[in-house]
C-alpha cells in the first residue's frame, strides 16, 4: 500500500512538471513577433513621375508638389494694390513756372527792409527798403515793383531778369523788417504805441502784447478805430469783460493795417 501511495505521488509529480513547461513554451511562443517588413514609400501618383514623397505626409497636406512640374501658361497673383505708390517729387526748372502766392504768405508793403542775396554776387547783393512807389532797385536787374508782392514772387521776378547776365542765379529774398502793416494801441494801457503786424492778431493779443490794461483802465468801453477804403473811420466795440468770458468772442476781430486800438 505505501509503494502505491509513492508511485501515485511520483506520478502527479510527473504532471504537473509536464503542465509546466507545456505552459512556459506557450508563453515563449505567444512573446515572439515576427520581423515587420521594411517600409516601402507610397506609390507616385498616375500623371505625376516627378512627384516624391515629402514631411508634408505626416501632417496630413499630402506630397508636395515638384516645382518642375508647375503649369507656367498660369498667371501668378501680384498685390499690385498693397504697394503704395511713391510720391514723385518734381524738381524746379530754370523754365518752371513761377509758384501762385498761397493766401497765408506775407505780402510785402511800402516801406518793409527787403535783404536780396545773390549767391557768389556779393557785388549785386544787399539790403533795401520798398519806397513809397512800392518799388525796389537791385543791380543789374533795375527797378521792379515790390510792394503786394510775395518774397517767393519778388525772388523769381529777379533770377528772371538776372538771367541775361548770369547763367544760373541762386537768389535768396528776406523780408529783414516789417514797416508796412502796423497797429497802435493807446489809452490806458501798459505800454502804448505803434506794433508790426506780421501775423493774424486779434485785439486781445494787441492788449498783450501792449501789456495789458492799465490803472483805471474801463475794460468795457474798448473800441477799434478802422478807415475803410473810402476814407470813413468807423468804430468798432470791444466788451473785455464779455470777450473774456466767452460771451461775446465775435469782437474779438482779427486786426488790419492801420487799425488802432483804445483803451479809454
Amino acid at each position: 500500500m505505501r509503494s502505491r501511495s509513492l508511485l501515485a505521488l511520483a506520478a502527479q509529480g510527473l504532471l504537473l512538471t509536464a503542465v509546466a513547461l507545456a505552459l512556459a513554451w506557450a508563453w515563449q511562443a505567444s512573446g515572439q513577433e515576427p520581423a515587420p517588413a521594411p517600409a516601402k514609400p507610397p506609390a507616385a501618383a498616375s500623371g505625376s513621375p516627378h512627384r516624391r514623397w515629402a514631411p508634408w505626409h505626416i501632417f496630413g497636406h499630402g506630397a508636395a508638389p515638384d516645382p518642375s512640374t508647375a503649369d507656367s501658361t498660369q498667371p501668378k497673383a501680384v498685390a499690385a494694390a498693397a504697394v503704395p505708390t511713391p510720391a514723385v517729387t518734381v524738381a524746379p526748372g530754370r523754365n518752371a513756372p513761377v509758384a501762385v502766392a498761397r493766401a497765408h504768405e506775407y505780402h510785402m508793403g511800402v516801406g518793409d527792409l527787403v535783404d536780396v542775396q545773390v549767391w557768389h554776387e556779393p557785388e549785386i547783393s544787399g539790403k533795401a527798403p520798398i519806397r513809397p512807389d512800392g518799388k525796389i532797385a537791385v543791380p543789374l536787374a533795375g527797378e521792379m515793383q515790390a510792394a503786394g508782392l510775395t518774397p517767393r514772387q519778388l525772388q523769381a521776378e529777379i533770377i528772371a531778369r538776372l538771367r541775361a547776365y548770369i547763367s544760373a542765379p541762386a537768389v535768396t529774398v528776406i523780408v529783414e523788417q516789417v514797416n508796412s502793416r502796423k497797429f497802435n494801441v493807446l489809452g490806458r494801457v501798459i505800454r502804448p504805441g505803434t506794433y508790426a503786424l506780421v501775423s493774424n492778431t486779434r485785439v486781445l493779443d494787441a492788449l498783450s502784447l501792449a501789456g495789458g490794461l492799465a490803472l483805471f483802465a474801463h475794460p468795457s468801453h474798448i473800441y477799434v478805430l478802422r478807415a475803410n477804403a473810402a476814407g470813413q473811420v468807423q468804430k468798432l466795440k470791444f466788451n473785455y469783460k464779455k470777450v473774456i468770458r466767452g460771451q461775446d468772442e465775435a469782437e474779438d476781430i482779427l486786426l488790419q493795417p492801420g487799425d488802432t486800438v483804445v483803451v479809454p
